[in-house]
């Protein structure tokens, strides 16, 4: 009789054992989850951050044309013709700034 109330109890703690390390996974399957994904977003984020760092030098140091930013790059014309504006934009208000 006490041997199998032990018993009883023995199992019922392993129960709430494995329902206690269940929910853990499952909050580590989680963080996991939203590791992965922030790592997705960064490398996302560092390929674009490429493309504009390659269009940069192709665009204002070789003096590559918008046709050809786009066939060699992948991006389109508007892209490209976007960030010229912005970076020259920036560069005329920067000037103004400091003269």
């Amino acid at each position: 009789m006490v041997l199998r109330r032990n018993l009883e109890q023995a199992l019922k703690d392993l129960e709430t054992r494995i329902k206690e390390l269940e929910q853990n996974n499952e909050g580590l399957q989680l963080q996991f989850n939203n590791l992965e994904e922030k790592f997705k977003e960064r490398e996302e984020t560092k390929t674009k951050q490429e493309t504009i760092n390659n269009l940069e030098e192709k665009r204002l140091a070789k003096e590559a044309g918008i046709r050809v930013l786009e066939q060699t790059l992948g991006v389109s014309q508007g892209f490209a013709r976007n960030f010229n504006d912005r970076f020259f934009n920036g560069t005329i208000r920067f000037w103004n700034r400091n003269k």
